[in-house]
């Protein structure tokens, strides 16, 4: 079986306060949850992925010209297999909500 997947986190640090899924606090604003292997949770901020039309690049090119800096973002689940991966992205998006659908 491959452990090499990992949930990932970005957050908005301009925006403080609590956000809780089990075990897990976070002190910013998450906005975007992923799911990858390798460095998949660095692409989102690489120049050529910021030029592309998209709620998350409009959302970390706000926050780099609001405070001068990328935004926060942390593998807080590591060695899974890929389907771990999935059904934990999908249990954290549900529980924290969306913005987009008006449920987080």
């Amino acid at each position: 079986m491959n452990n090499d997947y990992y949930v990932y986190v970005y957050f908005d640090q301009t925006v403080i306060g609590k956000w809780v899924y089990k075990d897990k606090i976070f002190e910013c604003e998450p906005f975007y949850v992923g799911k990858g292997r390798n460095q998949r949770d660095i692409l989102h901020i690489c120049p050529y992925m910021l030029k592309r039309k998209s709620a998350k690049s409009s959302k970390i090119k706000s926050i780099i010209s609001a405070i001068g800096e990328l935004p926060i973002h942390k593998r807080i689940y590591q060695n899974l297999t890929q389907e771990e991966a999935i059904n934990l992205e999908i249990d954290i998006i549900k529980t924290l909500g969306r913005k987009d659908i008006k449920t987080g």
